[in-house]
């Protein structure tokens, strides 16, 4: 393995871990909350920051994790040189806006942001209907 592979192996590994665990944290915070009728306005705050930023950190990731894929499982290029760049513009370009209005933007933009990352995930995992002895229907 090469240290470009090495490092982005172990960066991905820790951005899965702290972006699983602050997921996990935020779900027991958010049933916490509509149980007991109670919040507290510093963790609203927090968690209002930490998954904004989270959020478009990981689309990032995931989009950006198709330029330094091992040669077996190659992107197609529409990915590699249209969805991808459209992506990582869209979720930088939101970011940006937040930060030049001052303000999160709506739940639906964040949950439509972490929607697109997903799906880009998914879509790395689908094998290919040109690959040679690939199909949805059938196996390999």
């Amino acid at each position: 393995m090469d240290k470009l592979k090495f490092i982005t192996s172990h960066l991905a590994t820790v951005a899965w871990n702290i972006m699983f665990g602050y997921g996990l944290l935020s779900i027991i915070y958010g049933y916490w909350t509509s149980y007991t009728c109670s919040s507290w306005i510093v963790l609203d705050t927090l968690v209002k920051f930490l998954g904004f930023t989270l959020t478009i950190f990981s689309v990032i990731l995931t989009c950006s994790s198709i330029y330094i894929r091992d040669k077996n499982n190659k992107p197609s290029l529409l990915s590699k040189y249209v969805s991808a760049p459209a992506v990582i513009s869209l979720m930088l370009g939101i970011a940006i806006e937040a930060v030049t209005v001052g303000r999160y933007p709506h739940e639906a933009v964040v949950a439509g942001a972490s929607l697109i990352g997903l799906s880009g995930a998914l879509h790395q995992m689908i094998p290919r209907l040109h690959e040679k002895g690939h199909s949805y229907f059938q196996g390999p």
